[in-house]
């Protein structure tokens, strides 16, 4: 996996919607309503709402900023780099 050429999945209109903004700035990523986050609670899962996007499209410090996707706000709570070169931000209604 690291290494991979992972671009093709962040063309717009292939795998990302268009008119994504993160904090006022355009992004291109993938986002997904159900995405199972493990650990919650007692040893639960749970799902919330992420958005997959390059890693290099994410600012230093993007707790708290908003995200509009299709003509609905998130709230980034947390920023889940995976080292290969890109992170789930795990949002929540803004």
């Amino acid at each position: 996996m690291i290494g991979d050429d992972l671009s093709p999945f962040f063309v717009k209109g292939d795998f990302c919607g268009e008119g994504d903004t993160l904090g006022g700035e355009p992004v291109v990523g993938i986002f997904d309503a159900q995405y199972v986050v493990d650990g919650v609670g007692m040893g639960m899962s749970s799902t919330r709402p992420a958005f997959t996007l390059a890693t290099g499209s994410v600012p230093a410090a993007p707790a708290g900023l908003i995200l509009l996707h299709a003509g609905a706000a998130y709230r980034v709570e947390d920023h889940q780099p995976d080292g290969t070169g890109k992170s789930v931000l795990i949002l929540e209604d803004a």
